[in-house]
């Protein structure tokens, strides 16, 4: 689903206008990012937690050419469902 397609099914649900939601969502989205960068985890309810988790330097192989090559240690950002996420996914419910 793209996000306009998300604001569109959130105007229609809440009465809002598609203006409106996109600003709120962007603002939200926004807030997130902030969030991630300084603390490094933005817990959503009933939906999940987003973290950013360090990943140390490492040794690969270029699938290619069968070189050997250094990836740098960095951040990524990782999603953990939350138990209702994943029964509703697995239609346990």
């Amino acid at each position: 689903m793209k996000k306009s397609e998300i604001v569109a099914a959130t105007s229609e649900k809440t009465g809002e206008t598609q203006r409106t939601v996109r600003t709120v969502m962007d603002a939200a989205t926004d807030i997130m990012m902030d969030t991630l960068v300084k603390d490094g985890a933005v817990f959503l309810h009933g939906l999940g937690k987003l973290t950013v988790k360090k990943r140390a330097r490492r040794q690969a192989r270029n699938m290619v050419t069968g070189e050997k090559v250094i990836v740098p240690a960095h951040k990524t950002v990782t999603y953990r469902p939350s138990a209702m996420v994943t029964e509703r996914v697995n239609k346990r419910r």
